[in-house]
């Protein structure tokens, strides 16, 4: 059953409900959700016209309140609320053109003086990593119209999370003359995730503007040099074509806002392997830093870079070099799907971390923070290019019957483990065989197997209980083997530039 969206505040005021173990008061109630009466009474209101079948909210003069529920349905299992809603609320009411009492935003959101004072606090904290502050007394945020920008966006990005970017097909009406502009003049294509980034960020840039909030110069001192980068002026027929499909003006400073949403968003350069390929073998006098970066990566890691990374390193090097006009500039959102995949790794994405800086100590390009993630997810595959199964045996006793367990698991678990079948204890370890992995067994005879591996005991039919399991042990081993694989890589790669220095 699909939970029904409420409020936080809707939230608390339910809990507070079915925690009470008798009637409670509107005043009661107030002061468990630090609301007043007004708005425990408004909001009551709401919530009894959504509550689903089978809930209600009961009202006795002189008693209070008491909430009825159907027998096995709890508030978590009927309910879902944002954490956040009530802090962006707080945000976007302080992003506005005047300031607010404390009295005014008790008011605007109907809370206490007590839970709207707590909310600030938050917002300060929300705010501070975005270079804005809060003004005090009356209250607002102020700051960079850019970075309000900004935070605006990690706001909705936050709201969506990355999966909703990733999953959301683009606005068809008009996505494909924005793409096609886009690669005609900047030799760029955004990625589904990308666009409907750059999406949000024109829409924020549509709504600030139309609403009287001019754009800001960025305290970076840049805003001439971008004017001036050949890349930014090959773009200028792409923003006039945006004017045309939307039927608005974008300022000079708004289009230099939406060309930093474009080279600090996700996206790939659309240049051919033979333009790639003549890029890095006679590169212009001026344009030497692709050729550089490939032959300062062939010294530290043995890539084969010319027939299997050309274009990812091409890629990354492109990016680093668009966004070098701004090295000040390292946004990434706080959710993204890339992440989690490469900095469990940790030896790798350290080691990442310090080639890309000994390259910036050498060219004086920085590679951003998404660009050492994509290098890192590169190198992962670099160094891991042998598909590094687990060695897994299956000892069973049983003839006919292990054959159909044998065969699911290898159907199951195909391209994770490497399953071999064996029958006598005797086979477990021959002479010529590695040492598995894991052992997997339908049988209770275990003696004569190694203690130091582990072993799992299972059905001789397997259910899908212990296939799920099984999943999650396997998973785990082989991402340990491989963080094992390459740490020892890394390791050798370190010593091997130690060597190299010392010659």
């Amino acid at each position: 059953m699909n939970k029904l969206s409420i409020t936080k505040r809707q939230y608390e005021i339910l809990r507070a409900l079915e925690d009470a173990t008798d009637w409670i008061t509107l005043k009661e109630l107030g002061n468990q959700c630090h609301c007043s009466y007004r708005t425990i009474h408004s909001e009551l209101a709401v919530l009894k016209k959504m509550l689903p079948d089978g809930w209600s909210v009961i009202t006795r003069r002189g008693s209070g309140l008491k909430m009825h529920r159907p027998v096995g349905e709890t508030l978590a299992n009927t309910f879902e609320h944002d954490e956040n809603d009530q802090l962006f609320e707080m945000i976007h009411l302080l992003l506005s053109s005047r300031s607010y009492t404390l009295e005014e935003v008790c008011s605007k959101l109907y809370m206490s003086p007590k839970s709207a004072a707590e909310l600030l606090t938050k917002t300060e904290e929300f705010i501070r990593p975005f270079g804005l502050m809060l003004h005090q007394g009356p209250y607002r945020i102020i700051g960079n119209e850019g970075f309000k920008r900004l935070l605006l966006l990690e706001m909705r990005y936050t709201e969506t999370e990355a999966n909703g970017y990733y999953a959301i097909p683009p606005p068809e009406k008009k996505s494909r003359e924005i793409q096609a502009s886009l690669k005609k003049h900047g030799k760029l294509l955004l990625s589904n995730y990308g666009f409907n980034v750059f999406y949000e960020i024109f829409d924020i840039c549509r709504q600030r503007s139309g609403q009287g909030y001019l754009p800001d110069e960025l305290p970076f001192s840049k805003w001439t040099q971008i004017q001036d980068s050949p890349h930014y002026k090959g773009l200028a027929p792409f923003f006039d074509e945006l004017e045309y499909l939307f039927q608005l003006d974008i300022s000079p400073l708004d289009r230099i806002y939406l060309y930093l949403g474009i080279i600090f968003n996700e996206f790939r350069c659309t240049e051919q392997p033979d333009e790639i390929r003549e890029k890095w073998l006679n590169p212009p006098a001026d344009q030497t830093g692709l050729r550089l970066f490939i032959d300062f990566l062939n010294t530290r890691l043995d890539l084969d870079v010319e027939h299997t990374f050309l274009i990812e390193i091409f890629n990354i090097y492109r990016i680093a070099d668009l966004r070098s006009l701004v090295p000040e500039v390292d946004y990434l959102p706080t959710k993204t799907l890339m992440t989690p995949s490469v900095i469990q790794s940790e030896a790798l994405f350290h080691f990442t971390c310090q080639l890309c800086e000994d390259w910036m100590q050498q060219s004086g390009l920085k590679i951003h923070y998404s660009g050492i993630i994509s290098l890192s997810a590169l190198l992962k595959r670099h160094l891991l290019q042998q598909n590094h199964e687990l060695d897994i045996l299956f000892f069973t006793s049983r003839f006919t019957l292990s054959n159909y367990t044998y065969n699911h698991l290898a159907i199951c678990f195909l391209g994770k483990a490497n399953i071999r079948q064996v029958y006598q204890v005797d086979q477990l370890f021959g002479a010529n065989s590695p040492k598995p992995d894991l052992i997997i067994t339908d049988t209770l005879n275990l003696s004569g197997l190694d203690d130091d591996i582990e072993t799992i005991v299972i059905n001789p039919l397997v259910t899908e209980k212990e296939l799920q399991v099984l999943s999650e042990i396997i998973d785990e081993k082989r991402q340990n083997k491989q963080d094992a694989i390459l740490t020892r890589k890394i390791l050798e790669l370190k010593q091997d530039a130690c060597v190299a220095q010392e010659q």
